[in-house]
């Protein structure tokens, strides 16, 4: 970063709006007045607003699971959240328990010694392990419900036996322990009430105190959610103090003194706090996207600062009155920083239309924190620099570099001698990423988000091998339940629904009606069947209702007329379970057939997924378009040319592509954060363009300076501080990929190499459009907003 390249983009971006009303006018007159008059005001005006949303950003909050990720609205979230509030949660969190030996004296005691320490933690609603299940038994008087081990037992014989009637039992069997005996699984639900943090932190605490010589395991949506939490903070812990420490560096070297390094950061640090405060303030929590937070603050906020200074320095040369030299600041540079911020802020704001209301959310923030630092950069920066008066400019030194390469002076001819040559490497390219494009798919499963080592995605995995996964599907059936051929039509579901790959043990109230059938007839299995009569079944479930609690209330509702069937499906990558949801889904429309069910629901957090996939796949498209669009008008305000806004755009459409492309290449997958990365980098990248023909049109001065000298000089000179600022971004955001989350170290790296992609076409690509256009002998408007329009 050096003096030059940036301030005399300003200053040509200035230069180029000269004159202009409207907004200009206001930035130029309006608010040099009010600082050369009120800095002491200014200042503390922002201070206790800074103040005020400080006090709002403590207020804030984290969310990271799958639910609420959706709008209140979306009726896939409704129809899970009432699945959720008439069954209880079928979120469960799994306890993979390994042993030498479970079905040994030792190992059933230790078991159940767990299991009684997780039942009486605080927010624990039902544990079920082998030691706490309850069995359903004949009795002289109907059946009862008792536990299936009333004693522990003390000899190797009796829990022989035990293990005999655990693994005869397919209710059991493959669900609570593993086929080979060597995992036993304990399932923990939460209250209502329940703190998902606290309440996991309890149950691993509960672990370690009563495991003993046992492994246990720990997964399950709640537990994937408290370490998604607990690693976001992590992330903005680490991430921060980089991003600071990095910024400073970078302002050391560029301006040596200590209001160059400070006042750039106060942008940085006051647009961070007040977009955190008002997040906090609208009960907006931090997801998994706010560990982009600092990057984009540092990367976008920062810059401005950097403007103001650059050209504050400049005018050190100009004048030695400092009220002169602060109201020359905030009249040059204060709408070329304005214009710059709004195509960054059309890039953010794209996203705030997308339906996944996280990355609504976020766009909606982003964009309010590069506004923040567009007001902090060209009305507080400058009145802390009236304020300071004549001891402002101590250390600041009063030498200007050209800024102008002799590298890219030479990169600059050969572009304009070899035009073809770069536009073929520029289709080669662009048609390579585009042969990928349709590799590219979305993910939307957050285990994703951690590593493979992790110990969440260990459990994960463990669970999934030897119980056929965490997730599960509810297929909510609301008709008149106790009817024979409702239960028969559920029963013909649930074996139609074991035989499609993936899933596994289908459960409902047809399971617990045939139980109590066999136990009635002396435990014949003959009789494991659905009755014949609707009063039959209502008997059977009147004699479970009074005998005990067998988690009657997850399958069926007291006025008998919803029922709940609940599937595992294993893990798959979005591909295959949209195919697994299908075939469900044909199963469902089955059901609805049935005489007696009035309606079918489907539910849980895979259909969740899915519709989170496709909402990715539409607002990916949406907002691309949109930002594009908006971006082009912008360019079109600037520029005077719709020809020319059309040609500024070429290195972005370049670039996505080749983002695209890049991640179709090495598999990486669309998900909710590198979903961003295309409508973040038209609202960056369009600024190279626009800088770069700014330069090209000034050189130009109607036609008296050769296009290609134009290109030349526009490259020597523009195009070192665009690459400079380019690099800054890239480096900015590579800090990413010291994240704890996957997605992210994506995210990072992907905009890096879009900056530089973007950096890149912007002196090469550009270029020979503008040369193109020339030679085509196509006039181009290179006016201002209300000002007269040139032909070249």
């Amino acid at each position: 970063m050096t003096d030059r390249p940036v301030s005399s983009v300003c200053l040509r971006m200035a230069a180029y709006h000269e004159g202009n009303k409207g907004v200009w006018q206001i930035v130029g007159e309006l608010v040099p007045k009010a600082i050369r008059r009120y800095p002491g005001w200014i200042v503390a005006l922002f201070v206790l607003v800074t103040l005020v949303f400080g006090y709002g950003a403590l207020r804030i909050n984290m969310v990271t699971d799958l639910a609420n990720f959706f709008s209140e609205t979306d009726p896939r979230s409704i129809i899970f959240k009432e699945t959720q509030e008439t069954f209880g949660s079928s979120d469960y969190i799994m306890l993979a328990v390994e042993a030498e030996e479970v079905f040994s004296v030792d190992g059933i005691a230790d078991l159940d010694r767990l299991t009684e320490a997780l039942s009486i933690v605080d927010g624990v609603d039902t544990v079920r392990s082998l030691t706490s299940i309850e069995n359903i038994k004949g009795s002289d008087w109907g059946i009862e419900v008792s536990p299936m081990l009333t004693e522990l037992p003390t000899t190797q014989d009796e829990v022989e036996d035990f293990r005999r009637q655990v693994m005869e039992d397919n209710q059991l069997a493959g669900k609570l322990v593993s086929k080979d005996g060597a995992l036993t699984l304990i399932l923990l639900t939460l209250e209502e009430w329940a703190d998902n943090d606290e309440t996991v932190k309890a149950i691993r605490a509960a672990i370690d105190e009563a495991a003993g010589d046992m492994k246990v395991h720990l997964t399950g949506g709640p537990v994937l959610t408290e370490v998604m939490n607990d690693t976001l903070r992590k992330d903005l812990a680490l991430l921060s103090p980089i991003v600071v420490l990095l910024i400073l560096l970078m302002l050391f070297l560029s301006f040596r003194n200590w209001q160059g390094v400070l006042l750039p950061l106060l942008t940085m640090v006051v647009s961070i706090i007040w977009t955190l405060g008002l997040m906090g303030f609208l009960g907006v929590p931090l997801t998994q996207l706010s560990a982009i937070l600092p990057a984009v603050f540092t990367s976008v906020g920062s810059a401005y600062g950097i403007h103001v200074l650059h050209r504050y320095r400049g005018e050190l040369l100009q004048s030695d009155d400092n009220s002169v030299r602060v109201e020359s600041v905030v009249r040059q540079v204060g709408p070329a920083v304005f214009m710059a911020g709004a195509t960054t802020a059309a890039g953010f704001l794209s996203n705030a239309f997308s339906n996944i209301i996280r990355i609504r959310e976020f766009g909606l923030f982003t964009a309010f924190g590069v506004l923040v630092a567009l007001m902090v950069s060209t009305v507080m920066i400058p009145a802390i620099l009236q304020l300071l008066g004549a001891r402002g400019t101590r250390g600041w030194s009063r030498s200007v570099e050209q800024g102008e390469s002799a590298a890219l002076a030479r990169l600059g001819r050969w572009v304009a001698h070899n035009p073809r040559v770069v536009a073929t490497i520029a289709v080669v390219v662009v048609g390579f990423a585009a042969i990928g494009l349709p590799r590219l798919t979305v993910e939307t499963d957050f285990i994703n988000f951690l590593p493979k080592g992790s110990p969440t995605r260990k459990a994960f995995d463990l669970v999934q091998e030897h119980f056929g996964g965490t997730n599960t599907i509810q297929i909510v059936v609301d008709g008149t339940i106790t009817e024979p051929e409702v239960l028969r039509g559920m029963e013909r579901a649930q074996e139609r629904l074991n035989g499609i790959p993936h899933l596994s043990t289908p459960l409902s109230v047809v399971d617990v009606v045939k139980r109590v059938s066999r136990v009635l007839h002396a435990d014949d299995s003959a009789y494991e069947r659905v009755p014949d009569t609707r009063e039959a079944v209502a008997q059977y479930l009147l004699l479970l209702s009074m005998s005990g609690d067998v988690g009657l209330s997850q399958l069926l509702t007291l006025d008998e007329q919803q029922a709940k069937i609940e599937v595992i499906i294993g893990a798959t990558t979005t591909k295959e379970q949209r195919m697994i949801l299908d075939q469900v889904e044909e199963v469902c429309e089955e059901l609805r057939a049935v005489s007696g069910v009035r309606h079918v629901q489907v539910t849980g957090t895979p259909i969740l997924g899915r519709a989170m996939a496709d909402l990715i796949t539409e607002g990916q498209v949406q907002s691309l378009v949109l930002s594009l669009v908006a971006v082009f008008f912008l360019v079109w305000i600037i520029v005077g040319s719709v020809r020319i806004s059309a040609l500024c755009l070429v290195p972005t459409v370049i670039t996505i592509t080749v983002n695209f492309g890049v991640m179709s290449w090495l598999g990486l997958h669309f998900n909710v954060v590198t979903a961003l990365v295309s409508s973040i980098a038209v609202g960056m990248g369009i600024d190279y363009s626009i800088h770069m023909y700014t330069r090209y049109r000034e050189e130009r001065k109607g036609g008296a300076v050769p296009a290609q000298e134009a290109v030349v000089k526009a490259t020597a000179t523009t195009g070192y501080a665009v690459l400079l600022n380019a690099a800054a971004v890239a480096v900015g955001f590579v800090i990413l990929v010291f994240s704890s989350f996957q997605p992210i170290r994506e995210f990072g790296s992907l905009i890096a190499a879009t900056m530089v992609v973007s950096g890149g076409s912007a002196i090469t690509v550009l270029p020979v459009l503008l040369l193109r256009n020339v030679s085509a002998g196509k006039k181009q408007s290179i006016g201002h907003i209300g000002g007269r329009k040139k032909e070249v």
